[in-house]
């Protein structure tokens, strides 16, 4: 399916509040369809501390599926260096 405007953003969203909810909503309005780059475990640990995240990858996934404002998610890989999110981008934009 062709989007006339995709629009990328990304996060942790470990404990979903309120001001996720308007950020993703803010986010959605600038395009068609919104990509959610959700990072793993792993590099949540890396970025936060050993007892991160709160929900794990597969529940932080749960809670964002539902969500209107989010078209798709796509896990960030472990240890991501920038090249790892200019592909990302890039592929994002080939869908």
């Amino acid at each position: 399916m062709m989007y006339e405007k995709i629009v990328l953003t990304g996060g942790c969203f470990d404990i979903l509040h309120i001001g996720h909810i308007k950020f993703l909503k803010k986010a959605k309005s600038f395009g068609d369809y919104l990509i959610v780059l959700l990072e793993s475990d792993e590099n949540i640990k890396k970025l936060k501390g050993k007892d991160k995240p709160i929900f794990s990858l597969k529940e932080r996934i749960t809670i964002l599926k539902p969500i209107k404002y989010v078209d798709k998610i796509i896990v960030v890989a472990k240890n991501p260096t920038h090249e790892t999110y200019l592909k990302l981008i890039k592929d994002c934009g080939e869908d």
